[in-house]
């Protein structure tokens, strides 16, 4: 009886991995044609930068064009905060999220230096 089990073939399970087989990769092309397409859309300012991209001629110097926006709508809006000149350039050009970790992480090395730089200068007027 397990002869004839063994022996018959099984044509309807083969077919159904084959259409198994075929839906997936049709899906796997339909998300790699809307993924290719979304990243066109949202990366062509930066791709149409890359492509003009040329050499001026006769010299060792390379020239592009740059298209889209600068995101300077914040800097207009609010301006540059003169004691904080890095921290309102970090606020306009990062999302807010990513802002709320600035202050603990931000341009601490420079804030060492320019203490230093301030308190030398103080010594150098008393002199």
């Amino acid at each position: 009886m397990s002869e004839t089990h063994d022996s018959k073939p099984r044509p309807k399970n083969r077919k159904r991995w084959r259409r198994w087989l075929g839906r997936t990769a049709v899906l796997l092309v339909i998300l790699l044609a809307v993924s290719v397409g979304v990243f066109g859309i949202l990366a062509q300012d930066h791709i149409r930068s890359l492509w003009s991209f040329r050499r001026v001629p006769n010299t060792n110097m390379y020239v592009m064009d740059y298209y889209g926006s600068y995101i300077i709508r914040g800097l207009y809006q609010d301006g540059v905060d003169l004691q904080d000149i890095p921290g309102s350039l970090i606020r306009n050009f990062f999302p807010r999220p990513q802002t709320s970790r600035e202050p603990a992480t931000k341009f601490a090395h420079l804030r060492k230096k320019m203490e230093k730089a301030r308190i030398m200068s103080k010594i150098g007027k008393k002199k």
